[in-house]
Formats: C-alpha cells, sequence, structure tokens
C-alpha cells in the first residue's frame, strides 16, 4: 500500500511533469515526505528562481488539467457504451495492456516517471474513445474543443514548467556543481565521487579518470576493507592528482539535498573523512560543489 502514492506520483508526472509543485513550500514536503528514498534534489533545483506567479498559475492551470480529464473520463465510466464491437475490442486491448504494465510498476519503482510513459499511450487510446460513445454524439461540437483545450494546457504546463528551464545548463543542478571539474582537470587527474548522477556527468564533461567510493564501499562489509581497497585504487592510477568530491566526505549538505543511503552519511563518508581528509586541502568552494585534493 505505501507503493500507491508513488504510483500515483509517477504516473501523474508522465503526463505532467510538475516541476512547479516544488516551487511552493507545502507541496514541495508532501512530496518529499511521500517518497523518502529519492532525494529530489535535481527538481528543487531547478524551480529555485521560479517567480512566484508563474508557480501559482502552472499548478493552477495543472489543476485544470486534472479536473477536466476526470470529468470526461467519470463521465463515461457511468455509461461506458462504445459504438462499434471494434471500439469495444480495442478497449479490451488497452486494458490488457495497461493493467500488467500497472501492476508491475506499482510493484517495481513505482515512483519512476519514465516506466509510466509506456501505460499512458492505452489510456490516451480508452480516451480517445469518449469521442465516438453514443452518449457524446450530442456534444460532438464542444468534446473535440474541450479535448484541444485539455492538450493546449498540458503543453503549456510542461513546456513552460518543466521542458524550457531545463534548456539552461544553469538550472541543471548537477551540470553546475559539475562545471569545476570540466575547466580544471585532464586524463592525468583522478576524481573520486559519491554519487551515481554525479559520477555520469563528470564522466561526460571531465577527462579525468574516476572512481564510484560508494561502490566500493557497498560492495564490502568491512569500512577498513574498503577504505584499504580504495587506497590501491587510488595508487593504480598514478594520478598526478587526487580530487575529492564534497560528496565524499560531506554527502548531501547543501539545501537542496538529503541523505537516501544512510550508509553513506553515517558510516561510508565518516570513515572516508578519518582516513583522508586530514590529507587533504582545498582547491575549490563553490555555492553546491567542494573540491579537496589530496596531499602526496
Amino acid at each position: 500500500m505505501s507503493n500507491i502514492p508513488k504510483a500515483v506520483f509517477g504516473f501523474g508526472r508522465a503526463l505532467v511533469g510538475g516541476h512547479v509543485a516544488f516551487g511552493l513550500e507545502p507541496s514541495r514536503k508532501l512530496i518529499l515526505e511521500s517518497i523518502p528514498s529519492k532525494s529530489l534534489r535535481e527538481e528543487q533545483f531547478l524551480v529555485r528562481n521560479f517567480p512566484d506567479w508563474l508557480i501559482l498559475l502552472l499548478l493552477a492551470l495543472s489543476a485544470v488539467a486534472i479536473v477536466a480529464l476526470l470529468v470526461h473520463v467519470l463521465g463515461w465510466l457511468r455509461q461506458p457504451k462504445l459504438d462499434s464491437p471494434q471500439a469495444r475490442v480495442l478497449a479490451i486491448l488497452c486494458i490488457f495492456w495497461f493493467v500488467p504494465y500497472a501492476l508491475f510498476f506499482l510493484w517495481w519503482e513505482p515512483q519512476n516517471i519514465e516506466f509510466w510513459i509506456a501505460p499512458w499511450v492505452p489510456v490516451v487510446i480508452l480516451f480517445a474513445l469518449l469521442s465516438s460513445a453514443h452518449e457524446y454524439r450530442s456534444r460532438r461540437r464542444f468534446l473535440p474543443s474541450s479535448v484541444m483545450i485539455l492538450l493546449g494546457v498540458i503543453i503549456s504546463v510542461n513546456f513552460l514548467g518543466s521542458v524550457w528551464p531545463q534548456h539552461s545548463p544553469k538550472s541543471d543542478y548537477w551540470r553546475v556543481r559539475t562545471s569545476w571539474y570540466e575547466g580544471h582537470t585532464s586524463s592525468s587527474d583522478l576524481v573520486l565521487y559519491g554519487d551515481l548522477p554525479q559520477g555520469r556527468y563528470l564522466e561526460y564533461y571531465s577527462q579525468a579518470k574516476l572512481i564510484d567510493v560508494q561502490t566500493i564501499f557497498a560492495n564490502r562489509k568491512d569500512k577498513s576493507e574498503a577504505v584499504a581497497e580504495l587506497q590501491r585504487r587510488i595508487d593504480s592510477t598514478h594520478a598526478q592528482r587526487v580530487l575529492v568530491s564534497s560528496e565524499v566526505f560531506y554527502p548531501a549538505a547543501d539545501k537542496y539535498s538529503r541523505c537516501t543511503e544512510p550508509k553513506m552519511c553515517t558510516e561510508w563518508a565518516p570513515a572516508m573523512r578519518n582516513e583522508f581528509l586530514a590529507r587533504s586541502r582545498i582547491v575549490y568552494e563553490g555555492p553546491l560543489e567542494e573540491v579537496r585534493i589530496l596531499k602526496e
């Protein structure tokens, strides 16, 4: 049952991005409490500079879209008659398409919006069958207009609240956080990082060699063994400089982040600080990222 709110969140965001919901404290708090396993720092960072009027406007439009969709669907469900055998067969196929997907994703990462994109296809087809239902013939002129308005609202909300803001690198949490490495590292450097998305950005934008600290600790039961393995890997790279991200020493330290891997915050990061912090010095300090270099 605990996955139901997550599934609603993922299913809804597959249609309406809903990033603006992170711009208001009440809705942001509700979402974060409902999905404690996700940091959601990227979403919070994206809307940090949204003006209040835009947030309220997009939230109002989102509410209009949801209500309009529910009105159409509930109106059809009261008398779910279809005009032709072909339409009934199509509706049954869509139901058999949607239900297995929904049941599986309700169990497996229900909050992942990418998984809910495919299930929306049969839902949209079922929604399109509304225009062929007998009871809607008297409103044949009204229905297409309302559908077009609904689509326009959804497109506008997604474009203004989700798509366009992501067009700027300054709105990308990890792009901003890893920007220093792009211009200040070379293939002779080694970077220790502590979060999977961070590693992907570093791999793309930096020429440095990379070591995922979190994976090393996760694959070993003993912290001292993990530290020894990390030191062995550092030595084997023969890097001229060994740089350490603040996500390794102080994970989820900025105001947009929260700790979603308890062991990383309570066990692994302290072990890293005990072993390496005194042997390092700061070479860069930004609003999101602090970079340290290990001394020879």
